[in-house]
């Protein structure tokens, strides 16, 4: 039996009925777009429902991209201030000067600390990766202040310490400048891609 067949068989069966089939028919037309109506109202909402979840997620992935980009442009902003700052303190013509090098200490060591700043208040913003490096870099910024803190001026493998610390600096602002290029270039495509949706 197909659907022509169960029409016909229903055609037949209200004829039968008379008049009362065809308020049977009528009434359950009228029940039947009654729960139709209430099926899409329903749906409708749920709908809309789903919309404004959708919105607030986008609106929130948004903000964190944001957030992201504003955490590593900080970062690397006081990252690239500590480079010249760390070539300052003992290259090999930098001479003799105590004077000079307690100064250099001094403002490589403020840059740290607005740099650990940087990195403590936005570590939760920013990749893994991009935090592991700005580590590293802190690191060897430390390492270059306690030489100069703990060791005799000026004597010995002075210069060759200083030296190895800024390559390995310049080494992994390098490392951070391709991670920070790539992940802002990420940040920005999501943050196109939100608002076009």
């Amino acid at each position: 039996m197909d659907w022509v067949d169960a029409l016909q068989v229903g055609a037949v069966v209200i004829t039968s009925l008379g008049g009362g089939g065809a308020i049977v028919f009528g009434l359950s037309r009228f029940l039947g777009d009654k729960w139709l109506q209430d099926w899409k109202g329903e749906i409708d909402a749920k709908l809309q429902r789903l919309d404004a979840a959708l919105q607030h997620r986008n609106y929130v992935l948004q903000r964190f991209a944001e957030f992201e980009l504003e955490a590593i442009t900080e970062c690397w902003r006081f990252t690239r201030a500590c480079l010249p700052l760390i070539n300052a303190t003992r290259p090999l013509d930098s001479g003799t000067d105590e004077e000079v090098l307690q100064k250099n200490y001094a403002n490589l060591s403020d840059a740290h600390n607005k740099l650990i700043d940087a990195i403590g208040r936005h570590e939760v913003f920013l990749q893994v990766a991009i935090v592991e490096t700005l580590d590293g870099i802190g690191h060897v910024i430390r390492l270059e202040l306690s030489n100069i803190g703990h060791n005799e001026h000026f004597k010995g493998t002075w210069w060759e310490d200083g030296e190895r610390n800024r390559n390995e600096f310049k080494a992994l602002c390098n490392t951070l400048l391709k991670q920070v290029k790539s992940r802002a270039g990420e940040l920005r495509a999501e943050m196109v891609d939100g608002n076009e949706k």
